[in-house]
This record gives structure tokens, C-alpha cells and sequence, in this order.
């Protein structure tokens, strides 16, 4: 009986030790966040290949939230894209955040690998600063566009400034860096402006109308048509013919263009002042 016993358990040792490990071993979910997130949204999880929202809030995990949320800072790899050689193109939106159309803006952009500028108006942003944020931890400029869309050429220097450093502001409170650049309404410039708000204002040189054009061919064919290298279209992420033409027309302009954002554009040093048409 005692051999029996013995030969038993000499057998489950040889059984274990080559046999079992080379049964698979089930994969354990390792939860990251693969989208940039603010507090109020839900965070995204990559469990294997199937990616599925978790049922956390980052204000869940305070003490790990600004760490997931820094995955994403560097998402641009694009600081050595050197335009003066390259043939790239400039993507800039206006008049956001929008809640309907700013996130297909963004999700057409992210599909394509392609990155863009976008001018908010400052009293947008308190109602929906989870989409500025977004928009930075996507790669993308983010620029002040004034706090009201004024006539600057109507406003005094104390104004003109209110109207600047109060837009800065509530960008920052959004947690996202205090802008750069400075598209001014209407593409209006004045010396008193230009003297006072200290960051290099970025006009264009490409100006479909989209926010006039009803016709999403027309507006599809506008884009395609004048789109050149050094050249800067603006847009507005604030209607579905924008953002229908933009999905047809991205796929196209990639064939020729590089999409870049117009800090990479135009190089922008800290402190850099100036008008940016675009490159000619």
C-alpha cells in the first residue's frame, strides 16, 4: 500500500512539473487608459484588444489621474516635422467648443492620425472645458479667440486686454497650458491689438466660408481645391456640413499633405510676436 501510495505521488510530481506549465494561463485585464479623459468623463480601459469603458471616474483615483492623464501629453510625435521642406497643411477651427460637433471633429482627426489648431471663444469654455482638455491631450494647438468674438477694432486697450487675459484664464482652469497664439475675430488687426495682446496672432490664407456653406460637396470640393502647401484653412467645429466634408476630405489631403498643427507649422519660439498668414 505505502509503494502504491509513494508511486501515486511520484507521478503527480512528474505531472506537474511538465504538464501543467504548458496549459495557457489565462491573461489578466491590465486596465489603462487609452483616451484622454477629464473628471467628468468616464475613463477608457484597452482590456487585450477590446477596448471598453471602465466604470470609474478619474475623480475616482485622484491619486493616479494626473498620471494617466500625462500618457497622452506627448502624444505629438511632430517636433521634427520641418515645413520649409516638407509639403504641410494646417487644419485651424474656430468659435468651439461645441458639444455636438467639437468631439467628431476631434474623433475624424484622431482616426486620420492628423492633428489641427483650434481658437476657442472663452465663454464657451466653462460650460464644457472637458472638450478643451480633450483637445490638448490630443496633440492639438489650442488658441484664444477673445472671451466674446468682439470687433477689436471697436475696443480700447483696457478692453481688448479684459478680453484676452479673461479667455487665458479660464483655458488654464481647464488644465490646459495658457495659449500661445491668438486668432483675432473676424481676422481684424489694430495697432492698439497688436501692441497689446502679446502672442503672435495666426490668421490664414485658405477661408472656405464653411459656416455660411450649406452644401457639404461644395464646401468638400472648396477645401480640396485651394488646399496648397504653407496653407492655413480656416473652419468653425460647429456644424455637421464641417464636420461631414472634413471626414471626406482628410483621407484626401493626406495623400499629398502632411496635417500639422500651426505651432509646428511656423516653428513658435516662446515669445514669439507677429501675423501668421501661412507659408509662401
Amino acid at each position: 500500500m505505502r509503494n502504491t501510495l509513494l508511486g501515486r505521488l511520484q507521478f503527480l510530481t512528474i505531472l506537474a512539473v511538465f504538464i501543467l506549465p504548458l496549459a495557457p494561463i489565462p491573461k489578466r485585464p491590465v486596465y489603462a487608459i487609452s483616451q484622454p479623459v477629464s473628471t467628468q468623463e468616464v475613463a477608457q480601459s484597452n482590456v487585450g484588444n477590446d477596448n471598453r469603458p471602465l466604470p470609474i471616474k478619474l475623480s475616482e483615483v485622484p491619486s493616479l489621474g494626473d498620471t494617466f492623464l500625462k500618457i497622452r501629453e506627448n502624444v505629438r510625435q511632430t517636433s521634427n516635422v520641418d515645413c520649409t521642406q516638407q509639403n504641410c497643411l494646417a487644419l485651424t477651427f474656430d468659435d468651439g467648443p461645441n458639444l455636438q460637433f467639437t468631439p467628431q471633429v476631434l474623433d475624424i482627426l484622431r482616426q486620420y492620425n492628423a492633428y489641427a489648431s483650434f481658437f476657442v471663444i472663452g465663454n464657451r469654455v466653462p460650460a464644457h472645458p472637458e472638450l478643451v482638455l480633450r483637445t490638448y491631450k490630443e496633440g492639438h494647438d489650442v488658441g484664444n479667440h477673445s472671451w466674446s468674438h468682439p470687433f477689436l477694432n471697436k475696443l480700447n486697450t483696457e478692453q481688448i486686454n479684459q478680453e484676452f487675459q479673461t479667455t487665458q484664464k479660464v483655458i488654464t482652469q481647464a488644465g490646459v497650458p495658457a495659449p500661445t497664439m491668438f486668432r483675432p475675430p473676424y481676422g481684424i488687426r489694430t495697432d492698439t491689438a497688436l501692441a497689446t495682446i502679446p502672442v503672435p496672432f495666426m490668421l490664414w490664407n485658405i477661408d472656405p466660408h464653411d459656416w455660411s456653406e450649406k452644401d457639404v460637396n461644395v464646401l468638400t470640393a472648396h477645401i480640396l481645391s485651394h488646399a496648397k502647401r504653407g496653407g492655413v484653412i480656416v473652419l468653425h467645429d460647429s456644424s455637421s456640413v464641417t464636420a461631414e466634408a472634413l471626414r471626406r476630405a482628410v483621407p484626401e489631403l493626406q495623400k499629398s499633405y502632411k496635417l500639422v498643427t500651426l505651432s509646428d507649422m511656423f516653428d513658435l519660439k516662446p515669445g514669439a510676436r507677429g501675423q501668421y498668414f501661412g507659408l509662401q
